[in-house]
């Protein structure tokens, strides 16, 4: 349920613009969190946050700007960000504050809401807000070292009350995705209690000032891998004779789990059959590429990887070694497809490319993600339109074979901390290409070989004997 409704228009990273002069450094006491019931999802290696808010107007005038606050921690390290309003099915405006929100003299890293309209005194309105983020060293292995036959358990560190800019006066949090919890610091006035297989549910609890301290240290079962990419390199090389597009993907991949305890014994792993066994352990990778491709390869530093399987639209990836807690894999990935299922001309030189934002694996977080396009030697970009807000764009000039004059034209376009879903998204390229600029390159290497030739036929007709 979480994932649709976070990626159904996906607002995904909301531009960090200001909504204008309508918005204050100072966050005014005009709301009141009637009901604040927050639902964090930790099945996947990254937690997915739903917030379930009713708002009341309290101040005097109407009011149509909302801001919801994020602990720094997570506003430095949020993936995804988009709010709507439950009862109609729609999406409103939402976007992270650039600046930071004063509250009572304290600043406050925030999220901001623009209602679609104002809101009268004394109204109330429901909202959701979804967002996942990276929780890096809040989210840790219990223990950090375990053996390879052990269950692993994360452990957690959160907040327990709302952190809200505004009054709450009924607040609940529950958690998703695992059947075993433990909470370390549990509060004697608050309620917590198990319900069905798979949540935990605190509260509820009455009447919580704005931006009240306060933390919660919960122990939980995940006996999976935390796969991270640190970096992961995209290029895209386009050719319009050929028809062709070419992806090839540089990945530095790691596996944030619980590390070894006593280290690894191949041995013991095969005879222990652990590559059957669900465990902290990663044995591959399952990548969705575009339909039809072809001429796929696996490569890493030593060489060329055969243990890749392609299944329809599936590539399955088996690395040289099972990735434990704490190990790192470089490797490189590629495959072809026709230009014509990307690419869309609606006039003689005006092209558009549209290609996903990504192609990795499930369940895996992205710290940063740089992407470059090479189109044809002779295009000029036009325009770069991205569903993701860009945390760098580069133009310039690469020359790769028989290019002749100044090189192909090249994108490079940079992201940070992204979410494995963002391969349902697109990125637009728009450019000018012309006939002219088609035929020029052929005809250039022509012109070459045929002032070569000549040159080669009037060196023939020197005679450099000494003989008369």
């Amino acid at each position: 349920m979480l994932l649709p409704q976070l990626l159904g228009v996906f607002v995904f990273l909301f531009a960090r613009f200001a909504f204008g002069a309508t918005l204050q450094t100072k966050a005014a006491g005009t709301w009141e969190n009637v009901a604040f019931t927050r639902v964090v999802n930790l099945m996947r290696s990254y937690p997915i946050e739903t917030v379930s808010l009713t708002i009341k107007n309290v101040g005097s005038y109407p009011e149509s700007i909302y801001y919801f606050g994020l602990p720094d921690s997570v506003f430095d390290r949020i993936s995804v960000f988009s709010a709507r309003m439950p009862d109609k099915n729609a999406f409103i405006e939402s976007s992270l504050y650039t600046q930071k929100v004063e509250q009572g003299g304290v600043p406050v890293s925030c999220g901001v809401l623009k209602l679609a309209s104002p809101i009268e005194p004394n109204n109330t309105i429901d909202l959701e807000v979804v967002f996942a983020y990276n929780a890096g060293s809040s989210l840790t292995p219990y223990p950090e070292h375990i053996s390879i036959d052990t269950i692993q358990m994360l452990h957690l560190n959160t907040s327990i009350l709302p952190y809200s800019l505004y009054p709450t006066v009924d607040y609940r949090l529950e958690f998703l995705g695992s059947d075993e919890y433990t909470v370390l610091n549990a509060r004697p006035d608050v309620s917590v209690k198990k319900q069905g297989s798979n949540k935990l549910q605190i509260g509820p609890i009455k009447n919580t000032k704005e931006l009240t301290p306060s933390s919660l240290s919960l122990v939980y079962k995940h006996n999976l891998p935390l796969t991270r990419v640190v970096n992961l390199n995209r290029d895209i090389w386009l050719s319009h004779w050929a028809n062709t597009i070419q992806f090839e993907e540089y990945y530095e991949v790691t596996n944030d789990a619980a590390k070894l305890k006593g280290g690894f014994s191949r041995a013991e792993f095969m005879n222990g059959e652990y590559t059957r066994k669900q465990g902290t352990h990663l044995l591959g990778f399952e990548m969705v590429l575009p339909n039809e491709s072809s001429g796929h390869y696996f490569t890493d530093l030593v060489g060329m990887v055969s243990t890749f399987k392609v299944f329809s639209n599936r590539l399955y990836l088996r690395p040289r070694y099972p990735l434990f807690g704490g190990w790192f894999y470089n490797f490189t990935v590629g495959w072809t497809n026709e230009l014509s299922q990307f690419l869309h001309s609606p006039g003689e030189e005006e092209h558009i490319l549209r290609v996903p934002l990504l192609n990795g694996p499930n369940d895996i977080f992205y710290d940063n993600v740089k992407l470059s396009f090479y189109l044809p030697e002779g295009a000029s970009i036009v325009s770069v339109e991205s569903p993701v807000p860009i945390k760098y764009k580069l133009y310039k000039y690469e020359k790769s074979y028989l290019d002749l004059n100044a090189g192909r034209s090249k994108v490079v376009i940079g992201f940070k901390n992204l979410i494995d879903n963002a391969r349902d998204e697109s990125l637009f390229v728009k450019y000018k290409y012309s006939k002219t600029n088609l035929y020029m390159k052929p005809l250039s290497i022509s012109l070459y070989i045929f002032c070569a030739l000549m040159a080669y036929f009037l060196l023939k007709q020197i005679n450099l004997s000494i003989e008369p």
